[in-house]
């Protein structure tokens, strides 16, 4: 008797400390402190992995990372965390029109150094479908002006092949 006793007290005390985490960690995303909310849910997941309430901690916490993402045009990791919550919930709309719309898109994140190629000049197929070239000078006036040194320079360097070419024509008549 004394032992089922204690296990009843015990198990209440454990689902007690339970509720006392989950209002934590809810507390926790609802403050935007997602890092935080995830080492507690890592912590608890130890315990107890399928646990269905964490799962549906976890799932917030990719919503709101990958809207985060979104926010900041960070797309690529965005679409990484709306796929993960859209595997678990589909029928949320947020989720769902996130992953649809980020699924038909190139994806690259804003602080991504891939973004942004380290030669200023496209071939000139690609000119125009690109707007590096035009976002990047309207935010960095530095930027601009190294760019159209360069510019000066190739364009002399350009002309002046053009004329050793042009008298080498020439003189081969």
């Amino acid at each position: 008797m004394k032992s089922i006793l204690l296990f009843l007290i015990s198990l209440s005390l454990f689902s007690q400390s339970n509720i006392e985490n989950f209002y934590f960690i809810k507390d926790l995303i609802d403050r935007s402190n997602l890092k935080e909310a995830q080492r507690q849910i890592d912590i608890l997941k130890e315990k107890n992995p399928h646990d269905p309430t964490l799962e549906l901690y976890q799932t917030e916490i990719w919503i709101n990372t990958g809207e985060q993402n979104y926010k900041n045009s960070n797309f690529k990791t965005a679409y990484e965390n709306f796929k993960k919550a859209y595997e678990v919930y589909p029928s949320n709309s947020l989720v769902r029109t996130r992953y649809k719309e980020l699924s038909e898109r190139v994806l690259f994140d804003s602080n991504s150094e891939t973004k942004k190629p380290s030669f200023p000049f496209y071939p000139l197929g690609l000119q125009g479908s690109l707007n590096y070239e035009f976002s990047e000078k309207q935010n960095n006036k530095e930027t601009d002006a190294s760019w159209s040194k360069t510019e000066i320079i190739l364009s002399i360097i350009c002309i002046q092949n053009f004329l050793l070419l042009t008298l080498h024509f020439f003189r081969r008549k």
